[in-house]
């Protein structure tokens, strides 16, 4: 009896690894809200929201039909573990590529659909000229040179040459869609200089392909 019971919790939980998921990720290491991660400055940041959308999904499969997420929109959001989970209910490893878009394209920012993942109550919709926050990152940190040491980076925008969204067709080497931040804070972003962004426009545009070359397959 015991031994089934082994049998059956390594089955689910390789079961539960073929599950579509996301990460928000330093390093190699999953981000925790408000614990600190180290900078290559000799000084740590902390993250207090994190929110992500990724919309279009679509994975390509072995030999099968390619299969198409029931949602076309997913918000990732760091305070809701659920929303990690993209899809439980497909195996990952029936299908070898992944497609989708890192971000909202220009059709869903000015559909009129404002509920489900797009509600604005859930503080990523700008307005109707201006669209959705693709990616919300804020924090702390002591090389903010303002009393509170608050970062607030609402980084989005759908009107070209400064369009935030990216398609994006990679292969399916793992389950799990990862960001990893690392690179954007200590390549890309001074604090001390920068450390607010809420508007479309160049600078988020820049940022936003740092976060697309920050994505990996694990």
């Amino acid at each position: 009896m015991k031994q089934f019971i082994i049998l059956t919790f390594l089955i689910c939980s390789f079961q539960v690894e073929a599950q579509l998921s996301f990460n928000f990720a330093w390093k190699n290491e999953k981000i925790e809200l408000l614990k600190y991660y180290p900078l290559e400055e000799k000084d740590s940041i902390q993250f207090s929201d994190l929110k992500c959308y990724l919309s279009n999904i679509e994975l390509k499969g072995k030999g099968i039909k390619d299969c198409k997420l029931a949602s076309s929109v997913y918000l990732v959001d760091a305070q809701d573990v659920t929303s990690y989970i993209l899809d439980n209910s497909i195996d990952t490893r029936n299908f070898n590529s992944i497609s989708f878009t890192f971000g909202l394209d220009s059709i869903i920012n000015t559909s009129g659909d404002l509920e489900g993942a797009l509600d604005p109550v859930l503080g990523m919709y700008w307005a109707w000229n201006t669209g959705y926050i693709h990616h919300k990152i804020v924090g702390h940190s002591s090389l903010v040179p303002t009393p509170s040491q608050l970062f607030d980076f609402h980084i989005g925008g759908y009107r070209k040459p400064n369009a935030t969204y990216f398609n994006l067709d990679l292969p399916l080497i793992g389950s799990t869609i990862e960001l990893d931040l690392y690179q954007l804070f200590n390549e890309n972003i001074n604090l001390n200089l920068s450390h607010q962004l809420v508007v479309p426009g160049k600078l988020a545009f820049e940022l936003a392909t740092v976060l697309k070359s920050s994505i990996r397959i694990k």
